[in-house]
């Protein structure tokens, strides 16, 4: 009887826990939501922006990813793409990383 008893305590604390683990899911599901509803906006103001100024660069770039997406590329080229836009993006980052820091030391 005892053994019963000293399950069904530890199975009370396993479902208790369980159902906190479920809250803080709930939590970060609604605090991911809000985070990607902003991001969307974001996003929306930004493409509404290039819209005004540069619209036959947006209007390219769209239909471009638009082809790309859908699956106009083989593969290995679309692969190589991205491959190629990562590293030139990387590199973009690095440049301007260091010059901000350099600009911050100059500025001490």
């Amino acid at each position: 009887m005892n053994d019963r008893a000293g399950h069904r305590a530890y199975g009370s604390a396993n479902a208790d826990e369980l159902w906190k683990q479920a809250r803080r899911v709930q939590a970060d599901l609604l605090d991911l939501r809000d985070a990607l509803g902003e991001t969307v906006s974001i996003g929306e103001t930004l493409l509404r922006s290039r819209l005004r100024t540069q619209p036959y660069t947006t209007l390219v770039t769209a239909a471009a990813l638009g082809y790309v997406l859908g699956g106009g590329l083989p593969r290995i080229a679309l692969t190589n793409l991205l491959g190629v836009g990562g590293r030139m993006a990387s590199g973009i980052l690095l440049t301007r990383l260091v010059g901000t820091l350099s600009r911050l030391s100059n500025d001490r």
